[in-house]
């Protein structure tokens, strides 16, 4: 009967295991836990070793008992990388001394797998779905739950590849060469190690090539460029030793019993990593500082501790000495390799955008009614400004024949260009875009840390003080913060109460919107100046980015306007806002913008395209707006409506905006919550979906009707029926179906149509028609076919007022003809056609 040990990697559940390849009465007599290491050497073929387990009181079964840190989870043997085996007979030996011992598997080549450890604690779940985002999902392979919530993906051995921790991002470590995991069914303080995927049912894949590239290219001690990034930094010189004797008496000696183990590799981790001193540049200073521990460590034990000290370091490689080019002729490509490698290890907040490298900077912009307001945004790189950060970060030096030595050089001109040629190859993060205050990730955690976030891909900077947000906030609390933020709207005359909720969702969306990839435009239009339009959205962008909002003038084409918010989404602004808009707001790169998570936009000032991220919210004030074409579907739609003459003398009894930024963290800390708390609920009534934006109707619409709310999706359809590019749609199709009829048999080229149309005159019984399609088929102020088709063309298949415009080409290579069918009912359009006159 064939062995099955799918049993044993579910915790509780009875074991079945019949003898090994060498039947051992004795067998029995082993724990379950032992059982189970045999199985996992035999079937498997994986090297297992016993490890330390948890005590009842929660305390390690290793000398250090409640002081250890990794409880359960070490070997009990002391040479365990040599000892591991696959011999039963040895195993069942172990297990009969240490019946509770916790079964380990040797990685690398000994069992032939590698893990990839993802820790929950560390950011691993951000950090993991950052990469899978960029590069697509991990391959199906066997997978381990850890009791911290984290998992561990088991992949094919790699020759060459060894440990490292953090070398992915935060919370991804590897085990391979000189590693081991714990397995199933394990137990620590925090529960116990289950497969969701065992090994016997999912054997290990193939790891991914971009996952080892990126091994390869981060971890130091695989890196294809690694000696370039040991070897670009000199001898330490006698002021760098002397810092790095400084930094280890700040770190302070080493003490038993308080963690003295992990002070010690991170003691060598300070000179190995972040002064980059090689182990004999080390060592005399590691044996001084190790005099004042107590009690000092035998000297075997200090230079094993210096050996793996390295992988302790959390900086980056060197971030405490600026490393040194040597300037040869013919070594352009290393040099300048070396210099992008000095610039990432030094932490330089440049990133790789839209095929450019770009830095975030602040600056003051124009704001609504003539007032000036700071801004966060992207600045592209040049090679001037290249050279001064590589002259901050990095020593050249130039050979000097006449003295044999090596003296300082300023950073020369083509380094820096060669490094800005190098589109799809930069060490640099790519980056969706910048932000100044505290956002939601996709997972619903909160982003409130400065700096570059893997998972968003945002750069934070200089975010407000914020209230404390429970994990779990609770629909009162919700209700609290919607009172709060709607308190800020009370003194706006919205029109009805779907437009009320499109300004609470103007209000939130900007600080959420990291949680989701794009989200609906926001128009504010009312039918007199002065009644409030630009103040409301001064109030979002107070919330989100601490100042009123900036605006720009839409262009008077609409390849001006692209190139304007272009501009802006390439900068990478938080909010883009199309300030007093004459008439509609439509077109394809408008629509772009708002739908799209990656756009290609026209670079201001030249005929190229740009490829970015875009993390902007869009927002657009008019007097009688009008939202046009294919804009109605993504475009939100509050309208205002004061009920005076001269609106702009109103005085308001508060001011918003003022009462925003006296406490700005406290309504950034309101939007999160009633988001926050809707995701905790478990999505309570989620609202259908709107398509293209089903992230944003997740969250921010349906927390609002959530929470007794109007859908502010409703205010699309009042767009909709107001569409001048709708409403010549409608006439043009339900002239037509009146005039010519339905169906295919009535079908006529654009040019029959525009010569019947031209013959009406004023006495005509159908001067609908000939409004119609003149309206559309005119180029420079004379009717034309050409352009009539164009149009055509682009409405075929649109189905309005219950009419659907078809065509077809000819198959001689003649005009296509075009008709007009029945769909379902029509409503608004012409009835009893049958009735009426034909041609």
């Amino acid at each position: 009967m064939e062995q099955r040990p799918l049993a044993l990697a579910i915790p509780g559940q009875r074991m079945q295991h019949q003898s090994t390849a060498n039947p051992d009465a004795n067998a029995t007599a082993i724990s379950k836990l032992g059982r189970v290491a045999v199985i996992y050497a035999s079937k498997l073929g994986w090297r297992v070793v016993p490890l330390h387990f948890v005590q009842s009181g929660g305390a390690c079964s290793c000398p250090k008992g409640d002081d250890c840190r990794s409880a359960g989870k070490h070997p009990r043997l002391k040479d365990w990388t040599t000892e591991a085996t696959t011999d039963p007979e040895q195993i069942a030996a172990w297990w009969r001394i240490w019946p509770d011992a916790n079964v380990g598997v040797v990685t690398g080549s000994q069992s032939g797998v590698f893990v990839l450890d993802v820790d929950p604690r560390s950011g691993g779940r951000e950090s993991l779905a950052a990469l899978e985002a960029e590069h697509g999902p991990l391959p199906l392979t066997a997978l381990q739950a850890t009791p911290s919530g984290g998992f561990h993906y088991v992949f094919k051995a790699v020759p060459g590849l060894t440990n490292s921790a953090g070398k992915l991002g935060p919370g991804l470590d590897i085990r391979a060469e000189g590693g081991q995991f714990v397995v199933a069914p394990s137990q620590t303080t925090a529960g116990r190690y289950r497969w969701v995927r065992p090994p016997w049912e999912t054997p290990p894949a193939d790891a991914p090539v971009w996952l080892l590239e990126r091994l390869r290219r981060m971890a130091p001690a695989q890196a294809p460029d690694a000696d370039l990034r040991r070897g670009y930094f000199p001898p330490a010189s006698p002021e760098v030793l002397e810092q790095a004797r400084e930094a280890l008496a700040q770190h302070g000696p080493a003490i038993v019993g308080q963690g003295g183990d992990t002070h010690t590799f991170m003691a060598a981790a300070i000179l190995t990593h972040d002064f980059a001193l090689t182990d004999d540049e080390a060592w005399p200073l590691l044996f001084e500082w190790n005099e004042t521990c107590v009690p000092p460590w035998d000297e075997t034990d200090l230079r094993a501790k210096l050996r793996g000290g390295g992988k302790y370091g959390k900086a980056e490689y060197g971030c405490r000495r600026k490393p040194a080019i040597n300037l040869v002729a013919g070594k352009l490509s290393e040099i300048a390799t070396q210099a992008e490698l000095a610039l990432v290890g030094a932490g330089v907040p440049v990133f790789s955008r839209g095929g450019a490298l770009v830095r975030p900077v602040v600056e003051e912009v124009d704001a609504a009614h003539g007032r000036r307001t700071k801004v966060a945004r992207l600045a592209k790189l040049d090679a001037t400004y290249t050279c001064d950060l590589l002259s901050r970060h990095v020593c050249f030096q130039r050979f000097n024949a006449k003295s044999g030595e090596w003296l300082t050089a300023d950073p020369p001109q083509v380094v820096a260009q060669t490094i800005l040629s190098r589109v799809g190859e930069w060490r640099f993060h790519p980056l969706a875009g910048v932000i100044t205050t505290q956002t939601m990730r996709p997972d619903g955690t909160i982003l409130d840390q400065p700096g570059f976030d893997p998972a968003t891909r945002l750069v934070l900077m200089a975010p407000p003080p914020m209230p404390a947000i429970p994990n779990a906030p609770t629909r009162r609390d919700a209700e609290q913060a919607l009172r709060l933020l709607s308190a800020l709207l009370e003194e706006f005359p919205f029109v009805d109460d779907a437009c009320r909720s499109v300004a609470l969702s103007g209000l939130i969306t900007p600080v959420v919107r990291g949680a989701f990839s794009v989200a609906p435009g926001h128009a504010a239009s009312a039918s007199t100046p002065g009644t409030g339009k630009s103040f409301l959205w001064d109030t979002s962008a107070a919330i989100c980015t601490g100042q009123p909002m900036p605006v720009m003038a839409a262009g008077r084409t609409e390849e001006e306007s692209e190139k304007r918010l272009g501009a802006a989404v390439i900068a990478g602004q938080p909010v883009v806002a199309l300030d007093n808009v004459n008439g509609g707001i439509g077109g394809d790169a408008f629509c772009q913008v708002i739908e799209r998570p990656v756009v290609d936009v026209r670079i201001l000032g030249r005929s190229e395209l740009a490829r970015v991220e875009s993390r902007a919210t869009v927002f657009v004030t008019g007097n009688n707006l009008q939202i046009l074409g294919d804009a109605t579907r993504r475009v939100l739609l509050v309208r205002l409506d004061a009920n005076m003459e001269r609106p702009e003398l109103r005085q308001f009894k508060s001011n918003p905006v003022a009462t925003v930024l006296a406490d700005r963290g406290r309504y950034v800390a309101a939007a999160l919550t009633v988001v926050r708390a809707f995701v905790a609920a478990g999505s309570p009534g989620r609202a259908p979906r709107l398509a293209s934006f089903e992230g944003w109707s997740d969250t921010v619409r349906s927390s609002l009707i959530w929470l007794g709310c109007a859908d502010p999706v409703a205010t699309m359809e009042a767009a909709r029926a107001e569409d001048p590019l709708m409403a010549l749609l409608r006439a043009a199709l339900g002239s037509w179906a009146s005039h010519f009829g339905t169906g295919r048999a009535t079908a006529r080229t654009a040019a029959d149509v525009l010569r019947i149309a031209e013959g009406f005159d004023a006495a005509d019984t159908f001067p609908a028609l000939k409004e119609a399609v003149l309206a559309v088929a005119s180029n420079r102020g004379r009717p034309d076919a050409r352009t009539f088709g164009k149009w055509l063309s682009r409405h075929k298949g649109r189905i309005v007022a219950g009419f659907r415009l078809e065509g077809e080409a000819d198959a001689h290579g003649h005009a296509a003809r075009w008709w007009v069918e029945r769909h379902g009912t029509a409503v608004d359009a012409v009835s009893a056609v049958d009735s009426e006159r034909r041609l």
